[in-house]
C-alpha cells in the first residue's frame, strides 16, 4: 500500500499546472495521497474513542441508579465527566496536525519518514509550530496545498539540477580512491548515470534501485553495518563522512547487487534532499513500467 501511494505522487505533465519542463515528458508534479493503512488506523482511534465514551456514559448511569442518596455527588461525578470530556474534545479541536515529513536514521529529506520497507513514505501527525503528539485530525485544503507545493518545488528542483550534472566525488572502496565525477539524470527522469572525466559512464535505469542510504543509516542497518569499517570510509572526515551516500541497485532478479559510494558535495542537506528525491523518482520509474 505504502508503494502503490508513493508512486501515486507522480503524474501529470508540469505545462498543466505551469510547471517547468525539463523534456518532453516533463518534469511530473507530486500529489498527497494517504495509504489505506493511515486511514484505517484513523477510524479504527474513532471507534476506540467512541467505545470509551459509551463506557463512561454506562458507568455513569450505574452509578447514579445505585445511589439515590448521594444525587450531589453522582452529580459531581457527572458534572467531572462532562467537564474531561468537554476538556477531551477542546483538546482535540485545538491540536491542529499538518502533513509533515519527519528525519529518518535511515537517510532521506531532512524533514521525511520512510517506511520499514524501501518504498513509500510514512505522514505522521505533529502539531504545527510544535513536536507534540496526538490524535490525527484531517487536512484542510489549505494544508494539503502546502505540503503538496513543498514537495513539489523539492523534487523539481532536484531534477533541474540532476538533468545539468551536479559534481560529487565517487568513492572506488576496493582501491581506495576518490574519483571526482558527475550525476546525471536522463531527461525522461528515467535512467541515472555517472560521468568521469576519462570518458568513462556508468549508468543504469531508475527502476532498478533497491535503496538508498546515507552513513548513519548504514551504520545503523545491520545488513550494511560491515561495509562502514572499509578504509575508504574510515579515513574520510567527519565533513565528508556526513555527506556521504550508498546507492543500491539491482538490474534483474538474477542479476548482482550493485553498490555505489557518492559524496554530495552540496552538503548534508542536498544529500538528504537527493535520498529523498532519487526514492520518489525511482518509485514513479517502477509504476510507469
Amino acid at each position: 500500500e505504502l508503494l502503490e501511494g508513493a508512486a501515486a505522487y507522480l503524474k501529470g505533465p508540469s505545462h498543466a499546472a505551469g510547471g517547468t519542463q525539463c523534456s518532453s515528458r516533463g518534469i511530473f508534479f507530486l500529489d498527497i495521497v494517504f495509504s489505506q493503512q493511515q486511514q484505517q488506523q484513523q477510524e479504527q482511534q474513532q471507534q476506540q474513542q467512541q467505545q470509551k465514551h459509551q463506557q463512561q456514559q454506562r458507568r455513569s448511569n450505574i452509578s447514579s441508579k445505585s445511589n439515590n442518596n448521594s444525587s450531589s455527588s453522582s452529580s459531581s461525578n457527572s458534572s467531572s465527566s462532562n467537564n474531561s470530556s468537554s476538556n477531551s474534545s477542546s483538546n482535540r479541536n485545538g491540536t491542529l496536525f499538518v502533513l509533515q515529513l519527519r528525519p529518518s536514521s535511515r537517510g532521506g529529506d531532512a524533514d521525511a519518514v520512510w517506511g520499514p520497507a524501501f518504498g513509500g513514505l510514512l505522514f505522521r501527525p505533529s502539531l504545527e509550530g510544535a513536536q507534540e503528539v496526538g490524535e490525527e485530525q484531517p487536512l484542510t485544503a489549505e494544508q494539503k496545498q502546502k505540503e503538496k507545493e513543498r514537495l513539489q518545488a523539492l523534487v523539481k528542483l532536484f531534477a533541474k539540477s540532476a538533468v545539468s550534472g551536479p559534481p560529487c566525488v565517487f568513492l572506488d572502496v576496493s582501491a581506495n580512491k576518490k574519483i571526482s565525477c558527475r550525476y546525471f539524470l536522463n531527461k525522461t527522469l528515467s535512467d541515472f548515470s555517472l560521468h568521469f572525466a576519462s570518458g568513462i559512464q556508468h549508468s543504469f535505469p531508475l527502476k532498478s534501485l533497491r535503496e538508498v542510504y546515507s552513513l548513519p543509516a548504514l551504520q545503523s542497518n545491520a545488513s550494511t553495518a560491515s561495509l562502514c569499517e572499509n578504509p575508504s570510509l574510515k579515513c574520510l572526515d567527519s565533513s565528508s563522512q556526513d555527506c556521504v551516500l550508498m546507492i543500491e541497485y539491482q538490474d534483474g532478479a538474477a542479476a548482482p547487487l550493485n553498490r555505489l559510494f557518492l559524496i554530495e558535495e552540496g552538503g548534508k542537506e542536498a544529500r538528504d534532499r537527493f535520498i529523498t528525491c532519487l526514492k520518489v523518482l525511482a518509485l514513479y520509474a517502477q509504476s510507469t513500467t
